[in-house]
């Protein structure tokens, strides 16, 4: 049983919402996956498997539940990209520019771009304004996608 799931090219470990079995069937897929996710920022993980590099499903470590703080309470939704950096627990990832993003359009929007290869934009919102993220779905390994708390 697994449910720490390690991404190359991100040092977090992102804890699943369901216990996995040993080698799930999805860690071979071709296609998108969709996955809850609890810690440290809860949501929902799109995996391209075939985009990833290389995955690792391991055990919870066992200090796990006292050595993180999980970002419970968001303002607003966000999308966190892999960092090389890891999510950091205060603000991770991108503000989405509209406060009332449909979550599960911008899901199959992300998941058809990993699909087919093709490049597409995310509005998000910082403190000094306005901008724009392009996904490039083609190499893209995955996204959290948060709702708001």
């Amino acid at each position: 049983m697994s449910s720490s799931l390690h991404i190359e090219g991100d040092p977090t470990p992102w804890m699943l919402a369901e216990t996995q079995p040993a080698e799930p069937t999805w860690l071979r897929a071709s296609e998108p996956v969709v996955l809850a996710v609890t810690k440290p920022l809860p949501g929902t993980l799109i995996l391209s498997p075939r985009g990833a590099g290389s995955i690792a499903l391991l055990p919870p470590p066992v200090q796990f539940d006292g050595g993180w703080t999980p970002c419970a309470e968001l303002a607003s939704a966000r999308i966190y990209l892999p960092s090389p950096d890891g999510a950091p627990v205060t603000a991770p990832g991108y503000e989405l520019a509209a406060p009332d993003t449909d979550l599960t359009a911008l899901e199959s929007r992300i998941t058809s771009a990993m699909c087919d290869g093709s490049v597409i934009a995310v509005a998000v919102s910082t403190l000094t304004g306005p901008g724009v993220i392009a996904l490039n779905g083609a190499v893209l390994s995955f996204v959290i996608l948060a709702p708001p708390a």
